[in-house]
């Protein structure tokens, strides 16, 4: 059927919707990328050669987009917005459409200081916590921590933010004060955490709907963007068995569906501490399919039934880069560099190397890449 789709992709504009695009397409299904009315100029995944249409809608929980999820097969909410809106309508009419958790398990997974509260019953380390309640001025309590802290909002739920506009890093009761006046203009509840110093890791999977894991990777982190705390401009899968038990615990536990990204970093004597859950796809997801695993497209599977071969087998040491948010990284790491020739020659040989793929920029489907260039670089 001309106007049928295998799948729906939302939120047009993220790098995330592209990722699912191109991998979902890759395997010759017909890709119809949704977007709300809002974002229409900066939606990069309807230029892609793998997206078979386009379409703008009010909301999510609009009649427009009801319509839509009538024309295709399966629909794959991308951010943490979206997949709450869809919760109101389309699943209730659509249920075999998605492969999502039930909603109240999503927001526990969501809430930091409720997976945080999970995750310790689980007897997983995590970083020391305090939650506070949004107004006032941050207590004296913080102080207690020791400096550096982290600040972070307690969830991103009716948000529009980029990440690593959800927190920041204090490093004294000034500092502290000043993300925190920052920070809480969102009527947010605030978390502060202890400093980890150490490097951070994703362990990422998809469930099926008896709430197995039919497919998992890791990845870590080699660079951020910005460098103090951000989404990962530089990453590279790796094997740690203690990571993916872990992940695998926190996701058993809340008998999860669909895509969840958790997050770890170390501290400073190399420990493991959980961080915090993404239950939706991840900013990282091009590396999976590079290193030899479409996630996305399992996804479909699960949702058709059409499942041959299900291969969740992946390559270790396989790098991605976002090359410009990792350009933006490497000159701020430069910055603090005391040998400044040496890191640029390091930087501009990783930078240029043609076997580390991109994350956004495809030879084999370059229009989007231009698009991002100008929807971040010129677009005013």
């Amino acid at each position: 059927m001309k106007n049928h789709y295998d799948a729906i992709v939302t939120d047009a504009s993220q790098r995330v919707s592209l990722e699912l695009t191109r991998a979902l397409g890759e395997r010759g299904l017909r890709i119809l990328n949704v977007e709300k009315e809002c974002y229409r100029k900066s939606a990069i995944s309807s230029s892609s050669r793998y997206s078979s249409g386009f379409e703008l809608v009010l909301d999510y929980s609009s009649d427009r987009f009801l319509e839509l999820c009538e024309k295709a097969t399966t629909v794959f909410p991308v951010s943490t917005n979206t997949n709450i809106a869809v919760y109101n309508k389309a699943v209730v009419r659509f249920p075999e459409k998605f492969l999502l958790p039930p909603l109240e398990t999503f927001y526990k997974a969501n809430s930091k200081p409720s997976s945080m509260g999970i995750v310790a019953e689980l007897g997983i380390p995590c970083p020391m916590t305090l939650t506070l309640k949004n107004g006032g001025n941050p207590p004296k309590a913080l102080n207690d921590y020791g400096f550096p802290v982290v600040l972070k909002l307690a969830n991103d739920e009716n948000l529009a933010l980029e990440p690593q506009d959800r927190y920041g890093i204090a490093g004294s009761e000034k500092d502290a004060e000043k993300q925190w006046n920052r920070l809480k203009v969102h009527g947010k509840d605030i978390l502060v955490q202890e400093y980890l110093s150490g490097g951070g890791f994703g362990w990422s999977a998809i469930y099926d709907r008896d709430n197995r894991c039919s497919a998992e990777i890791t990845h870590m982190r080699l660079r951020e963007y910005p460098v103090s705390g951000g989404p990962s401009s530089y990453c590279m899968t790796v094997k740690d068995d203690i990571i993916s038990s872990y992940g695998r615990k926190i996701l058993d536990h809340l008998k999860w569906t669909g895509p969840a990204m958790v997050e770890f970093k170390k501290n400073s004597n190399g420990e493991i501490r959980f961080l915090e859950i993404n239950p939706r796809y991840w900013g990282s997801l091009p590396l999976a399919r590079h290193a030899g695993i479409n996630i996305p497209y399992i996804h479909y599977q699960l949702l058709t039934g059409i499942i041959g071969k299900l291969d969740g087998r992946y390559m270790g040491g396989v790098k991605t880069k976002f090359r410009g948010m990792d350009l933006m990284a490497g000159l701020q790491e430069l910055e603090k560099s005391s040998g400044k020739i040496g890191y640029s020659f390091k930087f501009i040989c990783d930078f240029l190397n043609p076997f580390i793929s991109d994350g956004i920029f495809s030879l084999k489907d370059p229009l989007p890449g231009i698009v991002y260039v100008w929807k971040n670089l010129f677009r005013k």
